[in-house]
């Protein structure tokens, strides 16, 4: 029997990360089947070892994982993300610059 707390993924935060329904539809089996694993004290392994349905779910996975890796090589997601995060970074220096000049001066003393 596998532990269902341990099973609990953790939502995504944001919005934009996956298309609505898609995400509500993946919640909605998720919590679905949580519910019953957890009504039935826990979820047994079959005898591959994998949980029951999810044989079921490695083809569907197999297909959104390659649609997405497809979606961001496309996209040029990572240097999106990158920009985005250098542009953010040098926000908020630029806002705190004179805090962190002090910060230096201070652990630079010892």
């Amino acid at each position: 029997m596998h532990d269902v707390r341990r099973l609990t993924p953790q939502r995504p935060r944001g919005e934009g990360t996956r298309p609505a329904d898609a995400e509500a539809a993946a919640w909605a089996a998720f919590t679905t089947w949580n519910d019953a694993i957890g009504a039935a004290g826990g979820a047994p392994e079959g005898e591959d070892g994998l949980l029951p349905g999810q044989a079921e779910l490695r083809a569907e996975d197999v297909a959104l994982a390659t649609a997405d890796r497809g979606c961001r090589d496309r996209n040029d997601y990572e240097v999106g993300v990158a920009r985005a995060r250098d542009d953010l970074q040098r926000e908020y220096v630029d806002a705190h610059r004179d805090e962190l000049d002090a910060w230096v001066k201070r652990f630079a003393q010892g």
